[in-house]
C-alpha cells in the first residue's frame, strides 16, 4: 500500500515539475514585457505627467476647458434677458394746472423700501408659522 501512495506521489511530483518546467521563465516575461525597472520608470513619468496636468486643471492655466467653459457662459448670458439701468424722474400730475403736484424720487424709494421691509417681514412670519405649524401635536 505504501508502495502505491509513493508511486502516486512521485507520478504527481512529475507532473508538476513537467508543468512548471513548461513555464516561461523571468527572461521570457522581460522580454516580452519589459523589465521592473523599465516599467516603474514608465508608470513613474506617466503619474509625473498626470500630476502636472491635474495641477494646471486646478490653478487654471490649462486652456483645455476655456473654450468650453467661455462658449457655455457666452450661450448663458445671451438667453437672460437685458435690465435696463434703473432710472428715475418725477412724477408730475396735471402739469401746468393750479392743481398739479410732483412725486420726486426720493418718494418712490421710500415706498418700495417700505414695501421690501413688508415683504421681507411677511416671508419670515410664514416661514417660521409653516415651520412651528408642521409639528406633530
Amino acid at each position: 500500500m505504501k508502495a502505491s501512495v509513493d508511486e502516486g506521489n512521485q507520478a504527481a511530483e512529475d507532473r508538476f515539475s513537467a508543468i512548471a518546467d513548461g513555464a516561461p521563465t523571468q527572461a521570457d516575461y522581460d522580454a516580452k514585457y519589459g523589465s521592473d525597472e523599465g516599467n516603474a520608470a514608465l508608470v513613474n513619468q506617466a503619474v509625473e505627467g498626470l500630476g502636472s496636468d491635474l495641477s494646471k486643471y486646478v490653478d487654471g492655466t490649462d486652456d483645455t476647458l476655456t473654450g468650453v467653459v467661455d462658449d457655455m457662459q457666452s450661450w448663458g448670458q445671451s438667453m437672460m434677458p437685458t435690465v435696463p439701468a434703473p432710472s428715475c424722474t418725477p412724477l408730475v400730475f396735471a402739469p401746468g394746472e393750479v392743481y398739479s403736484f410732483t412725486i420726486d424720487c426720493e418718494i418712490f424709494d421710500l415706498i418700495r423700501d417700505a414695501l421690501a421691509w413688508i415683504m421681507y417681514a411677511l416671508t419670515a412670519y410664514v416661514v417660521i408659522t409653516t415651520m412651528f405649524n408642521a409639528r406633530p401635536h
